[in-house]
């Protein structure tokens, strides 16, 4: 995660490493697209902006019910606009179980996302070894 200004607050760098938070803008977080989609879903069966945020794991009581409820008012608007599944808006960092139901087209764009993200995390796997080794011969030059 990038983080563009360092957040202050407690709950705040806490929630920074939650599955579903994208980047941190001070006390701000901005979350995946992902995220809103599961909100919603979550909403739509029943849960209240709390119950969701919370079942979404973060700390409701720590970040507040009204930014669970601005992030469900959020999530709302994303769908009635239908930009859940737009070209680019997915990274697919989260799993197939962990998108839940999905119409064949948002699969598709889920499975497009996924296969950019795994390509990517195969490039890193395999610059790993020569990355290390540098380090390592750069770390042997230091001690000397």
């Amino acid at each position: 995660m990038n983080m563009n200004k360092n957040p202050t607050n407690d709950a705040v760098i806490k929630a920074t490493d939650n599955k579903y938070v994208k980047d941190v803008d001070g006390n701000s977080l901005i979350y995946k697209t992902e995220f809103y989609i599961a909100m919603y879903k979550l909403l739509e069966k029943g849960r209240s902006a709390a119950e969701a945020y919370a079942e979404l794991g973060f700390d409701v009581e720590a970040l507040g019910t009204n930014r669970a409820n601005k992030a469900a008012q959020r999530a709302r608007k994303m769908a009635q606009e239908g930009s859940f599944y737009k070209p680019g808006s997915l990274d697919g960092s989260l799993t197939r179980e962990e998108m839940g139901d999905m119409t064949p087209e948002q699969e598709l764009a889920w499975l497009k996302a996924r296969n950019i993200y795994l390509e990517r995390a195969l490039e890193v796997e395999k610059k790993a070894p020569y990355i290390l080794a540098k380090n390592y011969a750069l770390l042997k030059q230091k001690e000397k």
